[in-house]
């Protein structure tokens, strides 16, 4: 029950239909604020959940979560190369990198767990940015369906720019946050191994590569419609500047990643050994 509540809010497979549904209708700071947080804090309670409470039989939990991290990765990312809006396919995203994050929970190992958390900590960053650039797409075009959209390449280069950074990172690509946070994911299970696993996780960095470039291909490279929306009011510059900031933050993360794996890395050897937690919640003396 604790697995099925906290997978419904973690948008884990079957239980992630709310989320491609109403992500894409808020607006546009509020969906990025949603993607960046909120489907965050299902897995949050899913990792204090399962390396504090229901450690007994990981032969059993563990197994169940590694089923449908797999599942919800693939779901995720074959959902989003369906879609013809920009937020939609960022929103099946969200789906599939969550089913990574869990993978790591799943895989229930220092190493996977610290790769995880790395990755959540990128996911954050990519997926927030990438939302508030559809947001600045909407200002500068008034839609976000790629039948509608074109030439924003050459008209706005600097948004252009800032989208190639966080597509690539999504897509897992050197140098950047997500190569350095799949990279974790991939050999900590190929160390475990759980091939399988790997497999899936270079497999969703293909597909989510290609949906990339879908959006890059006719929002940014082909030519815009003759009866396109007109422009909507917006502070587009002040947006820019946000996702700047992210967009560094990302090239940041995939440069100085040791010290953060480092980090991460102990934060899960706590999780897998919360002895020090509980003595601190109760209050005891070590």
């Amino acid at each position: 029950l604790f697995m099925l509540a906290f997978g419904i809010k973690a948008a884990v497979f079957p239980l992630f239909f709310w989320l491609p549904t109403s992500y894409h209708t808020p607006a546009y700071a509020v969906s990025a604020l949603f993607a960046g947080l909120l489907t965050k804090v299902g897995i949050y309670a899913l990792v204090r959940t399962f390396t504090l409470i229901f450690v007994q039989d990981p032969d059993v939990t563990h197994q169940l979560l590694l089923f449908g991290a797999l599942l919800t990765m693939l779901s995720g990312v074959l959902g989003a190369l369906a879609q013809g809006e920009i937020r939609l396919i960022l929103s099946f995203q969200l789906v599939a990198h969550g089913g990574v994050i869990l993978l790591g929970l799943a895989l229930y190992s220092a190493a996977t767990l610290g790769a995880a958390l790395f990755y959540l900590i990128h996911d954050i960053l990519v997926k927030t940015a990438l939302f508030l650039l559809a947001g600045l797409v909407y200002w500068l075009r008034g839609t976000t369906g790629l039948k509608e959209l074109g030439g924003l390449a050459r008209e706005r280069p600097w948004l252009a720019g800032l989208f190639l950074i966080c597509a690539l990172s999504l897509g897992g690509l050197p140098p950047l946050s997500g190569f350095m946070a799949k990279l974790g994911v991939v050999s900590s299970a190929l160390a475990e191994d759980h091939y399988w696993s790997a497999f899936g996780v270079l497999l969703v960095d293909l597909l989510t590569l290609l949906s990339m470039a879908l959006i890059w291909i006719q929002a940014f490279w082909g030519q815009r419609p003759a009866a396109a929306p007109g422009p909507v009011t917006g502070h587009y510059a002040l947006g820019l500047g946000a996702v700047g900031l992210l967009a560094g933050a990302v090239v940041v993360l995939g440069l100085a990643a040791q010290p953060v794996l480092e980090f991460t890395g102990a934060m899960a050897r706590q999780l897998l050994d919360p002895n020090d937690y509980v003595a601190a919640v109760l209050g005891e003396v070590r």
